[in-house]
C-alpha cells in the first residue's frame, strides 16, 4: 500500500510483491531459493500499470533500486548484488513483459584456481587456495575466499570481495566496490580512468588483531598530483586530475579504518602524514599545508 514499507516474504519460498503508482519508497529483504538449482522458487515483483521501458534500475552499493512510475516511488532489494546468488532470485513483472536476470556462478575447486568471466555479468567464487579471478566485461562479483588472491574486475561496475588472506584488488574501469576482507594486508591498485571506486576495509580481524596496513596504490601519479578530501566520515582521494576518485568508507571514525599506506610513484604517506602534514579547516577550505607534502586537503562539511 501507500507509505514507506519494509517487506519480507520469508526465505526459501516463492513470494509475490505487488506495487503500483504511489506505493512509496519500499524495501524488500528476501532470499528466494534454498539451492542454486531451485529455479521454481523465484520471487516475483509485480509493477502494476508500468511497462519495462518505464523502469529505471539503479545499483547502490550491494542493493538494487527500481523506479517504475516516473516519480519518487522506489523498491530497494537489499543485498541484491551481495556475494550470494540467493539474493538475485527475482522475476520482475511489468504490464508488457517480464525479465529474469540471473548470474550463473563460477566456482573454484578449492585449490589455486584461475577463473575468468565472459562478456556478461559473472559471479566468480575462488573458495580456498591462492586464486586469480578475472571478471572481464560486465558488472561482475568476484569472491576470493580464503587464500592470497588476485582479483581483477575488468570493464564494468564490479564488486570485489577478497576474503581472508593478503589480497590484491584491481577494479579496472567502472565504478567498483572493493573489500579486501577484515584482517590481512591487502593491496588496492588504481590507474587513470579507473572510475569512482569505493573501499570498505579495515586491517583488523573480529578479535581486534591487526594484520598490517593495507596499500592503496596510484600507478602513474605523484603525491603532488593528489587531492585528499573529507566527505562525512570518509576520505576521498583524487590523484589523476579528473573525475576518478577513491573513497575510503568510515576512514575518520575509528583507527581500524585508518590502516592504509597511500603509495604514489615518487613517495608514500600514511594516516600520520595526513593528520600531521595537512590542516583541515572548519569551512571546507585549506589554509595551509607543509611543503614536503604538497598535495591538497579539502574538508567537506556535511
Amino acid at each position: 500500500g501507500t507509505g514507506n514499507d519494509i517487506l519480507k516474504g520469508g526465505d526459501w519460498h516463492k513470494d509475490r510483491y505487488e506495487f503500483e503508482a504511489g506505493h512509496g519508497q519500499d524495501v524488500v529483504k528476501d532470499d528466494g531459493r534454498d539451492s542454486k538449482d531451485d529455479l521454481n522458487a523465484r520471487n516475483e515483483l509485480g509493477f502494476k500499470g508500468a511497462k519495462l521501458a518505464d523502469a529505471e534500475f539503479i545499483r547502490f552499493g550491494t542493493d538494487l533500486i527500481i523506479k517504475a512510475y516516473g516519480s519518487t516511488d522506489s523498491v530497494t532489494l537489499l543485498g541484491y548484488f551481495s556475494d550470494s546468488y540467493y539474493s538475485r532470485s527475482f522475476n520482475f513483472i511489468f504490464d508488457d513483459q517480464s525479465v529474469t536476470p540471473y548470474i550463473d556462478p563460477i566456482w573454484g575447486k578449492g585449490s589455486d584456481d584461475i577463473l575468468t568471466g565472459g562478456d556478461g555479468d559473472d559471479m566468480l567464487n575462488g573458495l580456498n587456495g591462492d586464486d586469480i579471478l578475472n571478471g572481464g566485461a560486465g558488472d561482475d562479483i568476484l569472491n576470493g575466499g580464503n587464500g592470497d588472491d588476485i582479483l581483477n574486475g575488468g570493464v564494468g561496475d564490479d564488486i570485489l570481495n577478497g576474503g581472508a588472506g593478503d589480497d590484491i584488488l584491481n577494479g579496472g574501469t567502472g565504478n567498483d566496490f572493493l573489500n579486501g576482507g577484515d584482517g590481512g594486508k591487502d593491496r588496492y591498485e588504481f590507474e587513470t580512468g579507473h572510475g569512482q571506486d569505493v573501499i570498505n576495509d579495515q586491517a583488523y580481524d573480529s578479535q581486534g588483531y591487526q594484520f598490517g596496513s593495507n596499500d592503496v596504490v596510484f600507478k602513474g601519479a605523484k603525491l603532488a598530483d593528489a587531492e585528499f578530501s573529507r566527505s562525512g566520515n570518509s576520505l576521498v582521494v583524487r590523484a589523476y586530475k579528473s573525475a576518478d576518485s577513491v573513497t575510503l568508507l568510515d576512514y575518520f571514525i575509528h583507527n581500524n579504518y585508518k590502516a592504509f599506506i597511500f603509495i604514489f610513484d615518487d613517495q608514500s604517506i600514511s594516516y600520520d602524514n595526513v593528520i600531521k602534514d595537512y590542516i583541515f579547516t572548519q569551512n571546507g577550505l585549506i589554509i595551509k599545508y607543509k611543503v614536503k607534502c604538497a598535495a591538497v586537503i579539502v574538508e567537506v562539511i556535511r
